[in-house]
Formats: structure tokens, sequence, C-alpha cells
């Protein structure tokens, strides 16, 4: 049986899918670095790591999420990828759960598919230019690495459920008590109340470190911070206008996450009431996440769900 390691020219691209005529569909839109397969039989003592793992629409439907979460479990090393023919709540919860990167719908668009293989191939061959959890951040002094900031998520399946109002409180209650820089930073991109909030007036927003996203750096995204005077607390608002939300992608959120943990002891991080590719890919990074309910039937409903 071959095999492919890390020292190959390209990361290896291995679509799984039952479907003969999808399957080769698939590995057309991707290329030459695709390695078809009927299923996910044999494919960790076949690929060394890293490696991309496509996963087509059937495989959405195996019970228990994808029928990859023991592999990605055991492997931080797999980029994987999931195509599913319905792009519901449940299948993105899913997703979630079993450690995929990135969820596309099907029939996917050959751009579309390349780009997701792109932006998840980043993650595999270089590190990220922020910290990851447990990953020690080096003295310049020669003191003990410092260890990345912890981040702290803060979601819910509804809206009105004080989802905000405790993601600024427990920024505020950080940034008195915790020994540290505390950030809180509003992830509901189209609506985002935490500036209102704390009543602040701020100069800069998210919008203007994606902006700047090729030369991103801590001096650069720390003057972009809002201080909240009476605590301290550090405040990357949402953009002003919900037009801006469709600029800042999962990405870049996540470099501006990892580049908070470099100088910030906590990074508490509040979201819109609902799932997509970039609160997908902040829980994934978050160290604690908070789940937010009321005690009405609907919102217990969807706090089971999620």
């Amino acid at each position: 049986m071959s095999t492919f390691s890390t020292s190959d020219s390209a990361t290896p691209i291995v679509v799984v899918e039952a479907d003969a005529s999808v399957r080769s569909r698939l590995a057309m839109q991707l290329g030459e670095r695709a390695v078809p397969l009927e299923s996910l039989d044999g494919v960790e003592e076949r690929f060394t790591s890293p490696f991309l793992l496509v996963l087509g629409p059937s495989c959405s439907l195996v019970p228990g999420a994808t029928g990859a979460e023991d592999m990605l479990a055991r492997r931080s090393d797999i980029g994987a990828i999931l195509i599913a023919e319905n792009l519901s709540t449940e299948v993105f919860q899913r997703a979630m759960r079993s450690g995929m990167r990135d969820v596309l719908g099907a029939p996917v668009d050959t751009g579309q598919l390349n780009e997701a293989v792109r932006r998840v191939s980043q993650t595999l061959a270089s590190p990220a230019r922020g910290a990851t959890a447990g990953t020690p951040i080096p003295s310049l002094d020669g003191e003990e690495p410092k260890a990345p900031g912890r981040v702290i998520t803060v979601f819910s399946t509804k809206g009105g459920a004080g989802k905000s109002v405790l993601a600024s409180n427990l920024g505020v209650l950080l940034a008195q008590r915790a020994e540290g820089t505390v950030a809180l930073v509003d992830a509901d991109l189209q609506f985002g109340d935490i500036a209102v909030m704390l009543k602040l007036a701020p100069q800069h927003t998210i919008v203007d470190a994606v902006g700047s996203y090729d030369r991103l750096d801590q001096g650069f995204l720390e003057s972009l911070l809002a201080t909240h005077q009476p605590s301290g607390l550090k405040v990357l608002p949402a953009p002003l206008e919900p037009a801006f939300a469709d600029q800042i992608g999962a990405e870049q959120m996540n470099t501006i996450i990892g580049l908070l943990r470099t100088f910030c002891d906590y990074v508490v991080v509040d979201t819109p009431a609902y799932f997509n590719d970039v609160v997908l890919g902040l829980i994934e990074e978050s160290d604690d996440v908070l789940l937010v309910a009321g005690m009405d039937i609907p919102n217990i409903k969807n706090v089971k769900i999620g």
C-alpha cells in the first residue's frame, strides 16, 4: 500500500464519498492533489500527517455526524471539510462537534471548494500568526514562555437571552479582579451592541483590523482596542454598519483572536444567536463556551440541540 508523507511537495487531499459519480466530480474539481476514496477505511494508515480531508455529501448522513469524529479527535493535523446537501443548523452543529474546519453546501462550486481547501491548507502548512490554546508564547527576555490567553466564547441559540449582557459583565468583572489584560471582542458582526452597553464611542472597529490584515501585528491590534475606563477592559467593537459584516471571514476572525491571545490573559467573545462559519471557527478556537438560555420551552429545545 502506498503512503503519503509531509515531505511531498503538496499536501494530499483525500476525497471520501460513497457515490462514485459525486466522488469523481469532486476529484476533478480539486485537481491532481485529490485522492478519491469510497470510505474512510485505512485512511490513517495510508496517509501521514498533515493531510486534507474532504468528506462528500454521503458522509454527512452517517449517524454521529460524519463517521470521522474518532480520527479527528486523535489527529489535530488533519484539516477536514464537510460537503452537505442540507446546510441546516443540525448539520453545522454535528460538523462542529466532529472537528470540521469548514462546511460547504452541495453541489459545491469549484472556486468555493478550492478556496475552502486553501484556507484549511494554510492552517496546516504554516504556524498561525496568533497563538492557540496550549501553545506557549516565546519570551524574548529569557523568562518562562507565557501561556496563551484563555478564550471564553458566549453563545445563545436565541436572541434576547442575555448573551451580550453576560459577555460584557464577564469582561468587566475579569478586568477588575483578574491579573493581566482582558479583551472583549464583539463578534456579532451585524448588530453588535457591546460598545453601546459599555457606553463607548470607539474610533476603530474590527473592520479596521481586517482592512489592514496583511500588516496586522500586536502593536497595531492594540492600537485599535477601545478602553472601558472604569474597569480597564479592552474592547474590539463590532462594525458600525451591518453591511461591513461580509468583509470579515472565519480566517480573519481566528487570526485576530489568536493574536489577542499573545498579549491578553483572557479574551471574551460575544457572538450572534446563530451558526455561521465565523461562529463555528470561534467555538473551535475557544477554551470555554458559555451557552446562555431562557427558561421557556423553545429556548430549552434549541439549547438541547445546540
